[in-house]
């Protein structure tokens, strides 16, 4: 990166600007003082015309944050402290606003806060755990930067933690005392100092002096909270027995962190009492001569008054049990620590219960019901049968005791005992005398009619609930009946003829478990009638000759209900669907009655912040374009000072389509209209109208003024609305709705416009100019191209250009101090800038000189095609030169090539050699350019290249050529191959090519594309020459190759040697040799044995050789006449197989 222009801000406002003269990416950076803050820090932008912020006339802004605050905090007395505070920065001005900084300390204990505007500061250290000399500390911020001064945040102490365990328990109140050298001058921090002499020093620290000491909590830890760095010596002491703890001390080192001790304080190697009592409650009275164990082993009894003591106890968790004769005991789990020696109090879980059952035999089942937390317990056992005595243990409480009798001798024999339950309570002793000896009875019952005269003749039945069998058939006589001789069990009442009368419940159920059982009543309510209702709704009824009135609500579909008596109804559906009858007459013993909804009525709303007493919905039915207007509305008394409901209701018929839009002057409603279609039920809407109270928004321009043109945006910018002023100079807008946030603003040619104020007014001024003119100071001619920024007054600032004749002109101004600066590449101005004043319409004219301090490269960049080459950055580096004063090796300048392929670097400095080049690294799109570099030197002028340069873009293909040398191409074919593969990619015969000559060809592949970086691949060369007549094996014909490039040349050379006719001879002699000795050694073998057909063999030889000598001359012949035919032939690199003769065995 290197720096391409820089600039001034102005001193009046901080606006600046740059001129750039090429297209691309420019970081822009703000240079400013060590400490301070500037954001954004820098800014890239990338120029490109079009959507960059410069060619969108978007600011580009830094804005300056504040200084910097730097400190440190220390340990006592050194000058470094530890990382990880929390320190604060908070302003203490209350005549500014608020700042509060917060961060933490590196590893020195430093710390900065950034960025800071100038203000009066606390700052403030803060840990959890340590405790500071001195926490905080008071700057104030100027005009610069501040360090704080040392020793002004100071740490005392550090805290040190540690635990004391009884096999890995907890153990509480031990004191650990803290020792330190007599030398060491400590700082200490919540500790306790009182009765230290109470605690003897050992002897491993009676050359060190105590500080303070500290007590294990209920979890074992123990803290220091605050000691100052030092080397300390931990003493434990323990005041409940004589316990042995380790270790007996411990040593460490109190540095610039915490201190957590790693090795635990632990109880090396007590006797434990309990009670046993016979309750819970304060009243339980001890409980003797019981025993106690351990994990099942008796240890202990208990003594007179309950007591017991367990010796030799080691810390653990062990099984507490006891045993007795009439109690039980649930075995206790304890845990045994020196902490707690005392156990508490063992109760037994339950009490032996004994009765009696007469007769005795056969055996009977006690049955012991109680109630916990709503569920029912059971308790069961057996009589003996010959004493009918039974026995068992229940936990306090209270029980019902009752016999179990089986259903079949309940129902059938009426086996029943008295009493049928018995209470018993349990507290903390033996219960006895439960005892139970062996009942027909009568059920007595009414039926109450509404007309006693009616209430006659009404069957019930008696249904025996066990068996689900009718027992008896009961006749009602003036609404009372009995039955006598009933078996004990629990039964149903069943009204068998209530007929159209409605009853409280048309059966009761009754237990028959004493003498004289008594039903419930029977009771009849009213006269039933039933409804077929197509919506749930609500039906008044009235009867026509008697005061007799009610209502009920009724379900869709089929509803049964009641009337209180017989007669004549009208019957009045109330609810929010419309019926086709407003009433229904009925009369008992009717049928139903059928309530069919045709309309339903449909609610909405409108919600204003204001209450208006004109407000009108309009509801149009889009079918038949019927109109109906409701209003005006009245809003809902639960309205409040800025929220008004107006609630409105229509009836609608399934699927009516409804447009509803509603009216108010100066109200504003959203949505505008809702569209709407009827349901098969009421509905509630659950879109609704909103209305505010609109705004104006008018003023008027002072002195009054016409014809000014003003405009109304919203917060985007985007033009709402625009006008302009009357005779008057007044505007007005609106409604518009209070939280729409719109922007007013004034203009008109030739005047600046202020405001608006808060009552929508503008002041209009009549503005001055000021002229611009820009010369070359070496010819005195104008300077056309130069920019020229003016800025100053209340936020105007203007870029310009000089025209051909220098000038730039600035209209409209206001009267100020404005600040003025002309600035081109490659000159410098005298002076480089000026401050001037502006009088109300007057004109200021202001002159500059401009000198030639650089000049520029002009050239072109076209393809190799000549087309020229857009967006290509070239630039132009700086090359060592000892005859200039200037550092012409640091020099770099680029620009960025035009649509037609021309560019102009700029800024190059006189008496400096360059070299000219395209950028490889930026222009990804281009592999090299040729030339590579061209050599500039810059005198007193602008140079421009007598070459231009040619831009040579990446091939993105392989192209593979194969050369090959070779007097017999005709029968040559070329194939390529992928590697590892065994399909051709490409397949080409020489012979079928028109540009061949007679030794060699260059062949390029170009019918399958390769990829550039497409791995790896091999040629194979066929021919059709046979290998008898060539010497095949000796050419190369597979070439492996690796595609990393463009281009690929892929080179063979196929010249085969000719076999001659000796080499033919010599191979087929070599054959017979072979056959010769094989043959002979067969021969040795079976010589002896074969001795007569010996001369045989040797003749069969001789005819052999005959045979061979013939063939071979006819072979010969046969050759030369064959040695021009072609044949297919494999050229693979094998050598030619020998076929072996195997001697055969002669008999």
């Amino acid at each position: 990166i290197s720096l391409k222009d820089q600039t001034e801000c102005a001193p009046n406002n901080g606006y600046y600007f740059l001129p750039l003269y090429d297209k691309g990416q420019y970081v822009l950076k703000v240079a400013a003082p060590p400490g301070w803050t500037f954001e954004p820090s820098e800014f890239i932008l990338n120029a490109d015309g079009v959507t960059d912020h410069c060619s969108l006339n978007k600011d580009i802004n830094f804005e300056f944050k504040g200084f910097s605050i730097q400190g440190k905090v220390v340990g006592i007395g050194e000058q470094k402290g530890p990382p990880g505070i929390k320190v604060s920065l908070s302003s203490t001005d209350s005549k500014v606003r608020k700042t509060r900084l917060e961060t933490t300390t590196a590893e020195d204990g430093s710390f900065q806060f950034k960025p800071v505007l100038p203000n009066q500061y606390l700052i403030e250290a803060q840990h959890p755990k340590w405790r500071f000399h001195k926490s905080q500390t008071s700057v104030r911020v100027v005009s610069d930067n501040v360090q704080v001064p040392l020793d002004s945040l100071v740490i005392s102490g550090y805290d040190v933690v540690g635990m004391v365990t009884n096999d890995n328990e907890p153990l509480p109140n031990v004191h650990f005392v803290a020792f330190t050298p007599q030398s060491n001058k400590v700082v200490f921090h919540g500790c306790q100092t009182s009765n230290l002499s109470s605690f003897p020093a050992p002897v491993s620290v009676q050359d060190l002096k105590p500080v303070c000491y500290v007590t294990s909590d209920t979890e074992g830890r123990f803290l220091f909270p605050s000691l100052s760095p030092g080397q300390f010596t931990l003493v434990p002491f323990y005041q409940q027995g004589q316990i042995d703890i380790q270790p007996a001390s411990l040593s460490f080192n109190v540095a610039h962190d915490s201190v957590v001790l790693d090795t635990k304080f632990q109880i090396m190697g007590f006797s434990m009492s309990g009670r046993i009592l016979s309750s819970k409650e304060s009243s339980g009275s001890p409980v003797p001569n019981a025993v106690v164990l351990i994990d099942d082993r008796e240890v202990a009894h208990s003594s007179p008054d309950g007591q017991f003591v367990l010796e030799n106890m080691r810390t653990g968790t062990y099984r507490l049990g006891v045993r007795t004769d009439d109690m039980r005991f649930s075995d206790v789990e304890i845990k045994a620590s020196p902490t707690s020696t005392l156990l508490p109090p063992l109760h037994p879980t339950s009490y032996r219960v004994c009765g009696h059952v007469i007769p005795p035999s056969p055996a009977r089942l006690v049955v012991f019901t109680s109630s916990s937390n709503g569920e029912v317990v059971f308790e069961e056992t057996w009589t003996k049968e010959q004493t009918g005595e039974f026995c068992l243990f229940l936990s306090p409480g209270k029980y019902h005791a009752s016999i179990s009798v089986s259903d079949l001798d309940r129902t059938k024999a009426g086996l029943q005992f008295a009493p049928l339950k018995r209470e018993v309570i349990v507290r903390d002793s033996v219960v006895t005398g439960i005892n139970f000896s062996q009942l027909k009875a009568k059920l007595k019952g009414k039926v109450q009619c509404l007309d006693p005269a009616l209430c006659v003749n009404f069957v019930l039945h008696l249904r025996n609930i066990a068996t689900d069998q009718t027992m008896y058939d009961v006749v009602v006589k003036q609404g009372e009946y009995s039955v006598a001789n009933m078996l004990p069990g629990e039964y149903e009442v069943i009204l068998q003829n209530g007929g159209e009368w409605c009853w409280e419940q048309e059966s009761v159920r009754v237990t028959v478990d004493s003498l004289v059982a008594v039903a419930p009543p029977l009771k009849q309510t009213g006269v039933a009638v039933s409804f077929v209702s197509s919506h749930a709704t609500r039906v008044k009824y009235q009867m026509e000759s008697e005061s007799v009135a009610g209502e009920f609500n009724l379900s869709e579909g089929v509803t049964s209900t009641c009337v209180p008596r017989n007669g004549k109804y009208l019957f009045t559906p109330v609810s929010c669907h419309g019926y086709e009858q407003a009433q229904y007459k009925w009369q008992s013993g009717q049928g139903p009655v059928t309530l069919s909804a045709i309309t339903h009525q449909f609610t909405s709303k409108i919600i204003t912040d204001s209450k208006v007493d004109n407000l009108y919905i309009t509801i149009l039915n889009t079918q038949t374009r019927r109109v109906k207007k409701l209003g005006p509305l009245k809003p809902l008394s639960t309205a409040t000072a800025h929220y008004y409901e107006y609630v409105f209701d229509t009836q609608l018929s399934p699927h009516e389509p409804i447009l509803m839009t509603p009216s108010a002057p100066l109200l504003l409603f959203s949505p505008p209209t809702i569209s709407h279609s009827g349901h098969n039920d009421c509905q509630e809407s659950g879109e609704y109208f909103t209305a505010e109270t609109g705004k104006l928004i008018e003023g008027h321009v002072v002195p009054s003024l016409a014809h000014v043109l003003v405009r109304l945006t919203n917060e985007d910018g985007v033009l709402v609305e625009n006008g302009t002023t009357n005779s008057v100079g007044k505007y007005k807008f609106g409604p518009f709705r209070s939280e729409d946030q719109l922007i007013v603003s004034a203009e008109k040619e030739g005047y600046v416009l202020t405001g608006p104020d808060a009552q929508g007014n503008f002041r209009a001024h009549k503005l001055a100019e000021v002229i611009v003119e820009v010369k070359d100071k070496a010819d005195a001619r104008p300077l056309q191209g130069v920019l020229v920024s003016l800025s100053g007054g209340k936020s105007y600032r203007r870029n310009s250009l000089t025209g051909t004749d220098g000038k730039v002109s600035f209209l409209s101004l206001t009267p100020d101090q404005y600040y003025l600066r002309p600035m081109m590449k490659e000159y410098k101005f005298e002076p480089a800038s000026q401050m001037i004043n502006v009088s109300e319409a007057a004109t200021a004219q202001v002159q500059w000189q401009g000198v030639r301090i650089a000049y520029s490269v002009l050239g072109e960049v076209t393809s190799l095609s000549g087309e020229p080459e857009s967006g290509v950055t070239v630039e132009a580096v700086g090359q060592p030169n000892s005859n200039s004063d200037t550092a012409c090796d640091q020099l770099k300048e680029d620009a960025i090539t035009e649509p037609s392929g021309v560019f102009r670097i700029r800024g190059l400095k006189p008496q400096c050699n360059y070299h000219v080049r395209v950028s490889t690294e930026i222009n990804q799109h281009i592999e090299r350019a040729l030339p590579a570099v061209i050599p500039v030197q810059v005198k007193d002028g602008d140079v421009t290249l007598n070459k231009r340069l040619i831009a040579l873009r990446p091939i993105s293909k392989c192209q593979v050529n194969v050369y090959i040398e070779s007097k017999h191409l005709n029968t040559l074919t070329v194939k390529l191959y992928r590697s590892r593969t065994n399909e051709p990619l490409t397949v080409l015969k020489l012979k079928t090519l028109s540009h061949l000559n007679e030794e060699s060809a260059l062949i390029p592949l170009t019918q399958v594309p390769i990829p550039r970086e497409g791995g790896s691949y091999r040629v194979v060369l066929e021919t059709s020459l046979k290998r008898s007549m060539y010497d095949l094996a000796r050419v190369k014909l597979v070439e492996e190759f690796q595609v990393d490039g463009s281009f690929k040349l892929v080179e063979f050379e196929f010249n085969p040697a000719l076999i001659t006719v000796s080499e033919h001879v010599l191979n087929d002699m070599n054959n017979v040799l072979l056959c010769i000795i094989l043959a002979g050694l067969g021969l040795l073998t079976i010589g002896v044995n074969h001795y007569n057909k010996l001369g045989q063999y040797v003749e069969r030889v001789k005819t052999m050789v005959m045979n061979f000598n013939t063939n071979t001359r006819e072979k010969m012949t046969r050759r030369e006449r064959e040695e021009d035919e072609t044949g297919a032939v494999l050229m693979e690199a094998v050598p030619v197989l020998k076929r072996k003769i195997r001697a055969k065995k002669i008999m």
